[in-house]
Formats: structure tokens, sequence, C-alpha cells
């Protein structure tokens, strides 16, 4: 006899409730907390919202060039560094994994509200890692 497709979905969903109440690990105040694969996976994530806000301020910023470029009737090669657009994309990547260790801890919940603070840490991006070594590193002498 076959079963429905329903049934098997409600089983599949079951065991995969048990599975997770048997791997979580509660802490003290009763929540579950984060393994080491998690937590990468949860610093992994800052870096790819990171590196898409930088994105979106580049696509900004490119678009506004181009439209400065055809009024001063130059071309794409006139103005384009693709050496400059790669520094910053990591450096927004970078901006999103300092704004995921800022914020974590083992029992972090990823909401709206910390995606989009992860977006906008890159979209900050060199000014955010510029202000963070300004306030955490000696300032050079000379």
């Amino acid at each position: 006899m076959s079963r429905s497709p329903n049934i098997a979905d409600a089983n599949l969903q079951t065991a995969i409730r048990a599975i997770n109440i048997v791997n979580s690990k509660p802490n003290s105040r009763g929540r579950e907390i984060m393994d080491s694969m998690q937590t990468l996976t949860f610093i992994i994530l800052g870096a790819v919202l990171g590196f898409a806000g930088q994105a979106v301020r580049a696509v900004i910023g490119i678009k506004k060039e181009i439209e400065k470029a055809k009024a001063e009737n130059k071309t794409i090669r006139d103005w384009f560094d693709g050496m400059e657009l790669s520094v910053s994309l990591a450096l927004g990547a970078i901006a999103g994994v300092l704004a995921a260790i800022s914020v974590y801890q083992p029992d972090v919940l990823p909401s709206k509200d910390l995606l989009i603070g992860f977006l906008a840490a890159g979209y900050a991006g060199a000014d955010f890692i510029g202000g963070f070594m300004q306030k955490w590193l000696p300032a050079s002498k000379g």
C-alpha cells in the first residue's frame, strides 16, 4: 500500500524536528547554541551580505560614472578600474565579517534587522573598516 505524499512529508518533518532536538545544545538559559559549523556559517553569511551591500554601493557609483562619462564623451576604459572594484567588494565582505563577529553570541538568532545590518556594514565598507581601525588601532606617528 502506498502512502500519500502528505503523510510522507509530515513524517519527514517530524524526523527532522527530532534530529534537531537531539543535535541541539541548550545553554543555561534553555536556548540553543551554535556549534562550530553554524558559527562559521554565520560569519560567512556576514561576508556574503557585506559583499552584497558593497556591490549595491558599487553599482550606484558605476551608474553615476557612466552618466558622467557620457556627458564628457569618455569611454568606460577611461575611468573604470577592475582592481579598485575588486578591492571595494573585498572590503565590503571584510566589513560584513567584522559586523558578524561584533554581534556574535552562541545563541544569536538571525533576524531581518541583523541581516540588513550586515548589508549596511558592507555598504559602508571602507568607512566602517576605517572607523574600526581608527578606534582600535593606535594612531601612527608622523
